[in-house]
């Protein structure tokens, strides 16, 4: 009788690799999986995991496609409708930029208070039949304060073109005259059809005077030659009815106006009965 052989045979490779997967859990092997699966997709490009969302929304039977798309590609799709929405905004504003105000009307030192100035654009507006407002319409501002920093205000916005008419008392227009601020009254071609009475009621001031001189900090403010720059509107019929007080209202129009004939049309508005 043949003894008993209590030695195994030794497993081959593969079966021990059989023997050992085996032995591994369920959990542990459904882990290794999912590692092994998001390890994939990270690698993946972007352009090949966004096609394949449309493949997978394509192969889907019709009446699952709105959930898929709703859980995977809405969120990207109202994302990206955003960026060409707001795209589309900027472009638009950026070729067609607001209409620019066709008249603007600075009050000086409360000339007339923030009530009265606006009951002026008011009226003017309806009178030249122009809307209100800086866009493409008629403004009247009296937020110019000379003693605090309506100086710097106002020196800006007529450097930039914004600013067509100031009113002020003698003194502040005798200044701002003297800065260069305003243009020759009779020499604008558009003045000059105006009413023949209006060159009674010019008043002359001195200009900046721009000329070299020899010493580097000689300042030309209100050294230069006298000129018709201001218009004495203080008896103007409709500059009567807004005023409250007396004082001596002078008008000027500045340098490099764009709106000239608004201009002129606004002065015969103040004159009008």
């Amino acid at each position: 009788m043949r003894g008993h052989n209590n030695r195994q045979t030794p497993l081959s490779s593969n079966e021990a690799y059989s023997a050992a997967h085996s032995a591994q859990s369920p959990k542990k092997i459904n882990e290794a999986h999912n590692a092994t699966t998001n390890a994939t997709s990270a690698l993946m490009p972007q352009k090949l995991t966004r096609g394949s969302r449309l493949s997978i929304l394509c192969s889907l039977p019709q009446h699952q496609r709105w959930n898929y798309f709703k859980d995977q590609l809405l969120k990207r799709c109202l994302v990206a409708l955003a960026a060409v929405f707001t795209a589309s905004f900027l472009l638009i504003h950026i070729l067609t930029p607001a209409p620019a105000p066709k008249l603007y009307v600075a009050i000086i030192n409360n000339a007339l208070d923030t009530s009265q100035s606006k009951q002026l654009q008011q009226i003017s507006a309806k009178a030249l039949k122009l809307p209100q407002g800086r866009t493409g319409g008629i403004t009247v501002s009296s937020h110019f304060d000379l003693t605090n920093d309506g100086l710097s205000k106002l020196q800006t916005m007529i450097s930039s073109q914004e600013i067509d008419i100031v009113i002020a008392d003698n003194a502040r227009f005798s200044q701002l005259s003297g800065y260069g601020y305003f243009v020759s009254l009779p020499s604008l071609s558009q003045m000059k059809s105006t009413s023949t009475h209006l060159s009674d009621n010019f008043m002359t001031f001195h200009g900046y005077d721009d000329s070299e001189h020899a010493d580097a900090f000689y300042d030309g403010s209100g050294k230069g030659a006298k000129h018709k720059y201001g218009l004495n509107i203080t008896q103007f019929a409709q500059w009567r009815k807004l005023a409250t007080e007396n004082n001596q209202a002078v008008l000027g129009i500045t340098q490099n106006t764009r709106n000239p004939e608004e201009a002129r049309e606004f002065i015969e508005f103040l004159d009008s009965a």
